[in-house]
């Protein structure tokens, strides 16, 4: 199999988030035995976009992961590092609190809030 981020990626970087929408609803209902699904493999692809310096891509990607996962706070997480990277420390600080909200003994969140805070 697959991973589905390896397709997603194509996707975000040349057609945008609505078509890696669309293509990952129609590759899980149509070609589930073909790809490895899992928030996981999303949330990769949005740190692989980071590192790239795509923020805005990352950020559509990890909020597209947080619609898939909405239980999962390390997603949550994960969307506060966008905004960070985006220099945009009100939006990250409130990510982090719904991410600690959710889990508050997620301590890769504690250590992040600190540092914003500079605690």
């Amino acid at each position: 199999k697959k991973y589905i981020h390896m397709e997603l990626k194509n996707r975000i970087l040349t057609e945008g988030i609505d078509s890696c929408k669309a293509f990952y609803y129609q590759a899980k209902e149509n070609m589930g035995d073909q790809y490895e699904f899992g928030g996981g493999y999303i949330d990769d692809l949005g740190y692989w976009l980071l590192d790239r310096e795509k923020h805005k891509e990352a950020l559509d990607i990890f909020m597209f992961n947080v619609e898939l996962y909405p239980e999962d706070s390390g997603f949550y997480d994960s969307v506060g590092d966008a905004y960070r990277a985006m220099k945009d420390d009100k939006k990250a600080i409130e990510w982090y609190e719904r991410a600690l909200a959710m889990n508050p003994k997620q301590d890769f969140t504690i250590v992040k809030l600190k540092e914003m805070r500079g605690e």
